[in-house]
């Protein structure tokens, strides 16, 4: 699957960006690295649903911003 891979990149370049701006909390909940906050067990699913699960949240997060800037 080609999907993997990219993903794991995608969500490296996430990571530098996290750390470059001085690891703002806005974002924790869709770096790799961090703990979770919110009960998921990452260790009871694959790698594959952990990245879906962090992109899922890299979603929720701009949706969020979207609608506070107005930007539909």
């Amino acid at each position: 699957m080609t999907g993997i891979p990219v993903r794991g990149k995608v969500i490296g370049e996430v990571e530098t960006i996290y750390a470059e701006f001085d690891y703002p909390s806005e974002i924790e909940n869709f770096v790799r690295y961090m703990p979770v906050t919110d009960g998921y067990e990452p260790s009871l699913h694959s790698k594959a649903e952990n990245e879906k699960r962090l992109f899922e949240n890299w979603k929720k997060y701009l949706d969020a911003v979207r609608y506070e800037v107005g930007a539909d």
